[in-house]
C-alpha cells in the first residue's frame, strides 16, 4: 500500500486554503505518473479489503458502512489527498481523488468517499476559520461528512426558517444513518453545514436496494446551521460531487464490462465459448463504446475552465448514469441465471449502478442543466478557446483571416452554384488558404504546407468549421493520399504532385473497395501485371468518393494471388487520366459523388509504387490510421448549429418534447467526450506514441450521433424539414445529412465489423472463424 507525503506531489496548479486565514490560494496538480501511482496502490487496498463480501453482508443491515475500509483511506491518506496540507491534507486537485473514485466503483467500496471529499473540499473553499478543525477532522476520518444530494434549482431545497436555523426534510440521504455534519442547500441556494448529532436532527433510517450506501431520511426541527456559502458556492459543491461520482460510476461500468467478458471466455455453449457468438461481442463492444463515452465526458469535465466547468460536469454526469446502469443491467442478462444468484457480483454492480443514478437527481434533471447551460458553454468554449499563449495568438490570426476572406466563399455565395461551380469556389478557397500557410498546416513547406504543427492544424479546422465552405471536395485529398505520399514518395514526386494537392489545382481519390472487398479489404480483387518497369492494373473499384473529379488516385492492387490474401498487395498512386481508366457514378439515396472506376489494361510505372512489393496491406492499413486520426470534421459541422436551431424552437425549455431534449443531450454530451479523446489522441501522436484503444469508437459514435443529430433537427423544424434546400447554410442543411448518414455508417467499415474489431482486439474475444487464413488468395471460395 502506499500512503501519500507532500513530497510526492507535482508542480501544476489548483486550490490550497491559506494557512493565516482560510482564503484560497494555490496548491498542485498531480502528474500522470503519480495519478497511475494512487491507482495501483489503491486498488491493491481495495483488493485485499474483500469489498464484494462486505457489500453483500451490508445489504442485509441499514444503517452500516465498511468502518474497516473508511479506516483504511484515512491510513492511506484518501479522505485528506484534495485538502490543503495546513488543513491536514495533501493538497491534490480533484482528479487524484477521481482516480480513487474510480477504483471504489470498481471494486464496490463500501464507504461515502464521494460525498465526504466534496464536502470538505467545500468547507475548506469557504475560508471560514470556524471550519478549520472539522476540516481537519474528516481529513483524518474523525469525522464523516455527507450531501443532501439533490441538483441546484431542485424544488425539494429545505426552507430557511430563521437566523442561522434550518427546518425541513431531507429524503433518502446517502451516509445519512451515520454521518456527523450535512452539507444542505437551502430553498434560497444558500450552503449550509449542519451537524447531525444536535437533538433537533432526527434521522430515519430506511431500507433501500444498496443498504450499503446508508441512505436515511433526516428531519431538520429548526436545527442550528452554518453559512457555508452563497449560490456559487452550492453549485461548486454540486459539481465536484458530481464529477466524483461520475468517476465512481464509470469504475462500476468498467468492472461490469470485465466480469462479462471473463464469463463469456469461460462459459461454453454450443461447443464454444459463448464470446465466439457475435451478438456476445456485439453487446460488449457496446459496453466499451458507452464506457469510452463516458470516461472521456469525466475528462473533458476535468480539463474544462470555470466557465464551462458545470456544463461539462452535466455532459459527464448523463453519459455515466448510462453507462453504468447499462452495463451494470446488461451484465446479468449475459451471464444468464447465475447473474441473479445472490453469491455472483452482478447483482451488486446493478444495485449500486441504480442508486448513483437517483443519488444526485434523475436524468431529466441533468438533461435539463445541460441544455439550459448550453448556449453559454458554446459560447464561452469559442471565445477562450483553452489555448496556451502560443495557440492563442495563432487562433487570434486564423480568426482575422476567416473573418476577413471565408464570407466570399460561403453562405449566400454558394446558394444557387451547380456542383461543378461549386467545386470551382472551393478550388479558389483552397488556393487562397494555401497562400496564406493554412491549406496544409502541418505539411512541409517545400510540399507547399505551411510548416506548423498539429494543434495548429486543429485550431485553424475548428474555426473553418464556423463557416459553411466548399471545403468537402479537399476531404479525402488532404486527409488520406497527400499524408500518405509525402511519407511514401520519392521527392520529386512529392515537390512536382503535393502543391498542386495541396492548393485544390489537382484533386486525389482513394481507390480500395471493390464489389467483393469493403469492411474485407484484404480480398480485393483488382491485379497488378508486372511487365518490365512498369505495372498493369486490371479491375473495378466501387464506391470511390469524388473519382469523377479527380486527377490522380491512391489503390491497392493484387500482384500475387499464390499467396494468402494479405501478402499478394500491392500499393501505388495513379493518373486517373491514364488511358483505360473508366469512371461512372453511382446514383446513391443522397447528392451523388461516389462513382464505381474500371481499369482495363492501365499501365502505372514502377515509380509510383509505395512501399516494397508486398506491403499494399500495411501501406493501406496506414492510411486508414491517418484518416482515423484525422482533424478534418467528419460530422461536416458540430453541435453549434443545433444549439442554432433550438434557440429558435424552443428546444432548450422544459416544455420541449422530452424525446427531443434527450437526444439534443446526448449529442452534445457525447460531443464533449470525443473532443476529449481526440485531444488526448493527437497529443498522443504529437509526442510520437501510439494513441489508446479508446479512439476506436469515434466512428461508432460520430455516425450514430450525426443520424440522431439530423434527426432531431428535423423534428425540430417540422414540416418544413423534408424540403430539399441545397447551397443554404450549414446549420440548416440537416435534410441532406439525414440522407447521408446511412452511407458514411458503412464508409470505413461497417458498424458491425467495427463492434467485432473492438471485441476481438480490444476486449480479446475469440475471432470469428475465418476459413480465409492462411491458405493462397486464389484457393479461397469466391
Amino acid at each position: 500500500m502506499m500512503a501519500f507525503s507532500s513530497s510526492s506531489k507535482g508542480m501544476g496548479s489548483g486550490i490550497r486554503m491559506n494557512s493565516c486565514d482560510g482564503s484560497v490560494s494555490a496548491t498542485t496538480s498531480a502528474s500522470e505518473e503519480e495519478l497511475e501511482a494512487i491507482r495501483v496502490s489503491s486498488r491493491r487496498a481495495l483488493d485485499d479489503a474483500n469489498c464484494h463480501e462486505m457489500m453483500r453482508n451490508l445489504l442485509d443491515r441499514s444503517g452500516e458502512f465498511d468502518r474497516s475500509l473508511w479506516s483504511t483511506a484515512a491510513e492511506l491518506g484518501w479522505l485528506g489527498i484534495g485538502i490543503p496540507e495546513e488543513a491536514g491534507g495533501f493538497g491534490f486537485d480533484i482528479s487524484a481523488q477521481c482516480v480513487i473514485a474510480e477504483e471504489l466503483g470498481s471494486s464496490l467500496g463500501s464507504i461515502p468517499y464521494a460525498a465526504h471529499c466534496a464536502a470538505t473540499a467545500a468547507l475548506a473553499r469557504s475560508g471560514i476559520s470556524s471550519f478549520r478543525e472539522l476540516v481537519e477532522a474528516a481529513a483524518s476520518g474523525a469525522a464523516l461528512l455527507t450531501v443532501m444530494a439533490t441538483t441546484v434549482g431542485s424544488p425539494d431545497r429545505l426552507p430557511v426558517a430563521g437566523e442561522g436555523c434550518l427546518t425541513g426534510i431531507c429524503k433518502a440521504v446517502p451516509a445519512g444513518a451515520f454521518a456527523d455534519h450535512l452539507l444542505v442547500t437551502s430553498c434560497d441556494d444558500q450552503l449550509f453545514s449542519v451537524a447531525l448529532n444536535q437533538g433537533a436532527v432526527k434521522r430515519q433510517i430506511i431500507e433501500s436496494i444498496d443498504n450499503s450506501r446508508g441512505y436515511a431520511h433526516i428531519t431538520l426541527n429548526c436545527a442550528q446551521a452554518t453559512l457555508v456559502g452563497g449560490r456559487s458556492a452550492a453549485e461548486r459543491l454540486t459539481d465536484e460531487l458530481a464529477v466524483l461520482t461520475v468517476f465512481e460510476q464509470v469504475g462500476v461500468a468498467q468492472a461490469s464490462l470485465d466480469a462479462a467478458r471473463d464469463y463469456a471466455l469461460e462459459r461454453r455453449a454450443f461447443g464454444q465459448p459463448i464470446g465466439a457468438l457475435q451478438a456476445i461481442k456485439h453487446m460488449l463492444a457496446d459496453f466499451f463504446v458507452l464506457i469510452q463515452v463516458a470516461r472521456g465526458a469525466g475528462l473533458a469535465a476535468l480539463e474544462a475552465p470555470p466557465s464551462r466547468f458545470s456544463y461539462a460536469v452535466a455532459c459527464a454526469r448523463l453519459a455515466a448514469m448510462r453507462a453504468a446502469d447499462y452495463c451494470a443491467q446488461e451484465s446479468i442478462q449475459l451471464h444468464g441465471g447465475i447473474g441473479g444468484t445472490w453469491e455472483a457480483a452482478p447483482h451488486l454492480y446493478l444495485k449500486r449502478a441504480r442508486c448513483m443514478s437517483v443519488d444526485l437527481g434523475n436524468q431529466e434533471a441533468w438533461r435539463h442543466r445541460i441544455l439550459s447551460l448550453a448556449q453559454g458553454a458554446r459560447a464561452a468554449a469559442r471565445a477562450e478557446g483553452g489555448d496556451n499563449s502560443d495557440i492563442a495568438v495563432y487562433r487570434t490570426k486564423a480568426r482575422a483571416f476567416l473573418a476577413e476572406h471565408a464570407g466570399n466563399f460561403s453562405g449566400d455565395a454558394r446558394k444557387g452554384l451547380t456542383e461543378e461551380e461549386d467545386l470551382a469556389l472551393g478550388r479558389r478557397w483552397q488556393a487562397l488558404k494555401a497562400d496564406h500557410g493554412y491549406a496544409a498546416i502541418s505539411m512541409p513547406t517545400e510540399y507547399g504546407g505551411g510548416g506548423g504543427t498539429d494543434m495548429q492544424k486543429i485550431v485553424f479546422s475548428q474555426e473553418e468549421a464556423q463557416y459553411d465552405l466548399p471545403t468537402s471536395y479537399f476531404a479525402i485529398t488532404m486527409g488520406m493520399p497527400v499524408p500518405i505520399m509525402i511519407a511514401h514518395a520519392n521527392e520529386d514526386q512529392k515537390r512536382e504532385l503535393m502543391p498542386k494537392a495541396i492548393r485544390g489545382q489537382e484533386l486525389w481519390c482513394q481507390l480500395f473497395s471493390e464489389p467483393a472487398a469493403g469492411s474485407d479489404l484484404a480480398a480485393l480483387r483488382l491485379t497488378a501485371r508486372r511487365e518490365g518497369s512498369n505495372w498493369v492494373l486490371n479491375g473495378q473499384k466501387l464506391w470511390t468518393s469524388w473519382a469523377q473529379y479527380c486527377d490522380w488516385g491512391i489503390i491497392v492492387a493484387r500482384h500475387d494471388a499464390t499467396l494468402p490474401k494479405h501478402q499478394g498487395l500491392t500499393f501505388f498512386f495513379v493518373n486517373m487520366k491514364a488511358p483505360g481508366v473508366t469512371v461512372r457514378p453511382v446514383r446513391m439515396l443522397a447528392p451523388n459523388h461516389v462513382n464505381e472506376v474500371f481499369f482495363d489494361e492501365v499501365l502505372v510505372p514502377d515509380s509510383q509504387r509505395l512501399g516494397r512489393v508486398g506491403d499494399g496491406f500495411k501501406v493501406a492499413i496506414q492510411t486508414l490510421m491517418i484518416e482515423r486520426y484525422s482533424v478534418t470534421d467528419s460530422w461536416g459541422y458540430g453541435p453549434d448549429p443545433l444549439i442554432l436551431l433550438g434557440e429558435g424552437n424552443g428546444l432548450f425549455g422544459k416544455n420541449a418534447d422530452p424525446d427531443l431534449r434527450d437526444a439534443t443531450a446526448r449529442v452534445l454530451y457525447e460531443a464533449e467526450a470525443l473532443g476529449a479523446i481526440n485531444r488526448r489522441a493527437f497529443k498522443a501522436i504529437v509526442e510520437g506514441q501510439e494513441p489508446g484503444p479508446e479512439g476506436s469508437i469515434a466512428k461508432l459514435v460520430l455516425m450514430a450521433s450525426r443520424q440522431k443529430f439530423a434527426r432531431v433537427a428535423m423534428d425540430a423544424a417540422g414540416p418544413e424539414s423534408i424540403e430539399r434546400k441545397p447551397g443554404c447554410r450549414t446549420y440548416e442543411r440537416f435534410t441532406e445529412s439525414w440522407l447521408l448518414v446511412p452511407l458514411s455508417r458503412i464508409a470505413g467499415g461497417t458498424d458491425q465489423i467495427l463492434r467485432n474489431t473492438i471485441a476481438e482486439r480490444i476486449l480479446g474475444l475469440p475471432q470469428d472463424y475465418r476459413p480465409d487464413k492462411g491458405i493462397p488468395f486464389k484457393d479461397i471460395p469466391r
